[in-house]
């Protein structure tokens, strides 16, 4: 392994130490996967991937998670596939900011479970103002989640915490290369 990959992967355990130590101290039970990219940036950021690699993309995505390591970790893991992230940790914020830019963003992944506005309640603020947004749900658990609600409201996806990286490259190549008509 040369430097720069040892640096690298240096990194990213202290990424994951930092994160476990975060949750652990807010009561959380952590389970982290880390994996180093083998290919490098570029390689990570082709699609359709080669065999064995993870499809990504260079789209515009919000990410709204009110608990300031995950989000940290979203952004890290989707920078990673290549994608260009925005992170908020308030829906109120990430309302805020969508309904000044409301062209600047080509999904949004949000928490379900968020203080004052939750998840599906900004998810159905964000469609009011851009029916054609793709919007992808994120959750730990929840009892007032069923398949048939999720996308009765517009959500195209629902991804389970905790976040597996090759999980959520897929489902976000999904939804986003699905064709979303101009309402």
């Amino acid at each position: 392994m040369d430097t720069a990959n040892t640096l690298l992967a240096d990194d990213r355990r202290m990424f994951a130490e930092e994160v476990k130590q975060q949750l652990r101290a807010s009561g959380y039970t952590v389970c982290a996967v880390v994996t180093a990219a083998s290919q490098g940036p570029a390689a990570a950021n082709a699609y359709p991937p080669a065999a064995g690699q993870l499809p990504g993309g260079d789209e515009r995505i919000l990410f709204v998670d009110d608990e300031a390591p995950i989000a940290k970790m979203g952004s890290r893991i989707l920078a990673g596939l290549g994608y260009r992230v925005t992170t908020r940790t308030s829906s109120v914020e990430a309302l805020a900011l969508f309904q000044t830019k409301p062209a600047d963003f080509d999904l949004v992944i949000t928490d379900m479970t968020m203080p004052n506005m939750s998840g599906d309640e900004l998810a159905m603020a964000l469609l009011e103002m851009r029916p054609d947004l793709p919007v992808i749900l994120c959750t730990g658990y929840s009892k007032k989640l069923t398949d048939a609600s999720v996308l009765d409201p517009g959500i195209q996806a629902l991804v389970y915490k905790p976040i597996v990286k090759a999980e959520l490259a897929k489902t976000l190549r999904e939804v986003l290369d699905q064709p979303h008509a101009d309402i």
